[in-house]
């Protein structure tokens, strides 16, 4: 697991400088101590600091302050041994006691947040292409992998009438890691690791610990930026949100930095080992690793289902293709609380703009429709012909036609969701036209918004699943063992008969 989680606090104390200013005066280095914490993210609090204010010369000479705080791409430390690039720095807080530091401008506290921390690098541009690696622990991993390295078997002893437990034993293997290669060029490994205590020994006998679970990296033979490293991190917990129909946090993620062999003899265990830098920085999702879980049941897709060599291009593929259907439809797992109301026209928004990125062919042929266009607004008093002309700018669907085309593409699996395709997109249009156009659901009860929420939300789920390579068969079995889908399919019926 990374060095550095995102559950956790954690905290810094060194000395911190503005890369270029100061690197070569110890003089303006700054000590301080950085904080993170899930819920507020990072936080450094200088003793002392640097000018903070933006400020321009006069036309006299005189240092003009404009009112407004300085904003820093990169701050550098070397804290606790180590070194931190904070990316994306921004003042929070400065105080100045002394008059001679308040007419410099220069802080004698200083608070600044942080967008990111790397620990265990010094970085000078956060778009620089200098990293060769991700990897990522993530919740519901290890579930969604089905790697299973802990087994055992129990001893009962019979005397005749019942059995005694007499105990048994552990046994441990690490299953193997899957490998494959996408097309933009990264080596993904899915593997499992585990942490194993030595027998320590207490009055009633020794006592030991295992652990396992699992973890995904990737491998690039050319350098990335940063924003590259992260993004193909986040599209993992974006799979496995979607394999689980939860919001699913990342518990810990770093970057590689490539090995650097010319500081080490040829013989050295490190001399070809990629540098590993932890990446901290706030969440929508806190991850919560220690809760417990169903084992594999509740997953809609995993590496079972799908060979992980034909699973994870395939998610690529379509996490680009259909970025914003995949955004809305999340998000609903990643922000699932708040007014139900903007929910369903999320949902809603998900499922056309799916169907939109399908190209599916238009309603009438674009020929018939040029043409048909032109003897409109022939037929339209000149007074009227832009009205007309905004109403006949796309050869488009209806929403309602969008709907219903999503769930028939699933054959028997959408019959099995929604039994009536054409009552749900109905009353779903309806909803989202009330919401978004009249701003009102006074015709709509929560019951019956809370239905569209749920049906809407599925049939982009079984969508993404079948996109993904999934049969009919695969996907009816998801509606029947995961409780989300069956629920969506209760609703359909008993509010969308």
């Amino acid at each position: 697991m990374p060095k550095y989680t995102l559950h956790e606090s954690h905290e810094w104390t060194g000395t911190w400088w503005i890369p270029g200013e100061s690197d070569a005066h110890d003089a303006n280095k700054t000590a301080g101590i950085l904080k993170y914490s899930p819920a507020v993210g990072l936080t450094l609090e200088l003793i002392g600091g640097w000018p903070y204010e933006e400020s321009e010369l006069g036309a006299d000479g005189s240092i003009i302050r404009r009112g407004e705080t300085k904003t820093w791409p990169v701050v550098h430390g070397i804290a606790d041994g180590q070194p931190i690039s904070l990316l994306g720095v921004w003042v929070t807080g400065a105080r100045t006691h002394g008059m001679l530091n308040m007419f410099e401008g220069m802080p004698d506290h200083l608070e600044l947040g942080a967008q990111t921390a790397l620990v265990g690098c010094l970085i000078d541009d956060p778009a620089e292409e200098a990293f060769v690696g991700g990897c990522a622990s993530i919740e519901k991993l290890t579930a969604w992998s089905g790697f299973v390295g802990i087994g055992g078997r129990r001893r009962y002893l019979s005397d005749g009438d019942s059995f005694q437990d007499r105990g048994g034993s552990i046994d441990f293997e690490l299953p193997e890691p899957l490998v494959t290669r996408v097309a933009d060029g990264l080596e993904w490994t899915l593997y499992q690791v585990s942490n194993r205590s030595m027998p320590s020994p207490t009055r009633g006998g020794r006592s030991a610990s295992v652990r396992e679970w699992t973890e995904i990296e990737f491998s690039s033979e050319d350098a990335r930026k940063l924003e590259h490293i992260i993004d193909r991190l986040d599209a993992i917990a974006d799979l496995i949100s979607l394999s689980s129909l939860s919001a699913c946090g990342i518990i810990g993620m770093s970057a590689f930095l490539p090995p650097t062999p010319e500081l080490y003899p040829e013989d050295h265990p490190l001399r070809n080992q990629r540098h590993e830098v932890s990446i901290l920085h706030q969440r929508i999702t806190v991850p919560t690793p220690e809760k417990k879980v169903g084992f594999g049941g509740e997953m809609v897709i995993t590496p079972a289902d799908l060979d992980f060599g034909q699973l994870l291009p395939a998610w690529f593929r379509i996490h680009e293709r259909f970025s914003a259907a995949r955004s809305m439809v999340l998000g609903l797992r990643y922000v699932s609380s708040g007014y139900l109301e903007p929910r369903v026209v999320t949902a809603v928004a998900a499922a056309e703009s799916f169907h939109r990125a399908l190209d599916v062919l238009p309603p009438i042929p674009d020929e018939e429709f040029d043409v048909l266009r032109k003897l409109l607004l022939a037929a339209a008093p000149k007074e009227r012909r832009g009205w007309v002309s905004d109403r006949l700018t796309r050869n488009d669907p209806t929403l309602k036609q969008r709907l219903v085309d999503l769930v028939e593409r699933l054959g028997a699996a959408g019959e099995r969701l929604v039994p009536n395709p054409a009552s749900w997109a109905r009353h779903a249009g309806n909803a989202r036209n009330l919401l978004a156009h009249e701003g009102t659901s006074q015709d709509h009860d929560f019951e019956e918004l809370y239905g569209v929420l749920e049906v809407t939300a599925a049939v982009v789920v079984m969508n993404f699943m079948k996109e993904l390579g999934m049969d009919e068969r695969q996907l009816i079995e998801a509606i029947d063992k995961h409780p989300v889908l069956s629920r969506a399919a209760n609703e359909a019926r008993e509010k969308f008969h």
